[in-house]
């Protein structure tokens, strides 16, 4: 039962980020959480996560709910909705709204959750091109396997969401710690 709920709230958590993956997309800035944006070179290949911020979660069913959003450079994330869709799943829809002032084409989003140093999730979605001012929504089916559920409660309930935004407006990371247990 312990391993369940561990579990569950980790996929909830993870793409209460992002994404936009969703973003990851998926992660981000949710659930009272806050992040620290940094913009990283346009020709980092490797590009390193950003530092992250603090952030915690007390376990209970985040279902249906909604964050606000984070800011990530010229592009602000929000989670909209979290449902369950199996023990260790969950579909986390999030938002992905343009910030600038200018068209940012060839926008992908890639989210990676890691616990105890080990990727537990990954997902990367291409957004494609976003005018000034628009919003696009997604939603990312984040499903764990027990083995990796239980790497998360092994770990003490702590995971890091990374988030990278990639597009023509530059490359935005973020980086999140949470404690799911």
């Amino acid at each position: 039962m312990e391993t369940k709920r561990v579990a569950a709230v980790a996929v909830v958590v993870l793409l209460a980020g992002a994404v936009v993956a969703g973003a990851a997309l998926a992660g981000v800035g949710p659930f009272g959480a806050t992040t620290t944006p940094v913009q990283t070179s346009d020709d980092t290949e490797d590009p390193a996560p950003a530092a992250g911020a603090n952030g915690s979660d007390d376990g209970t069913d985040t279902a249906g709910t909604s964050s606000a959003p984070s800011n990530a450079g010229p592009f602000d994330f929000a989670v909209t909705n979290v449902t369950s869709c199996g023990t260790t799943c969950r579909d986390v829809d999030v938002a992905l709204t343009n910030t600038a002032e200018e068209r940012a084409t060839d926008v992908s989003v890639t989210v990676v959750i890691t616990t105890g140093g080990d990727r537990i999730w990954r997902d990367t979605q291409q957004i494609g091109a976003l005018a000034a001012g628009e919003r696009t929504q997604r939603t990312a089916h984040v499903e764990l396997s027990y083995f990796d559920a239980a790497k998360v409660k092994g770990n003490d309930g702590e995971i890091t969401i990374h988030t990278t935004v990639d597009s023509s407006l530059g490359q935005y990371s973020f980086t999140q710690h949470r404690d799911v247990a």
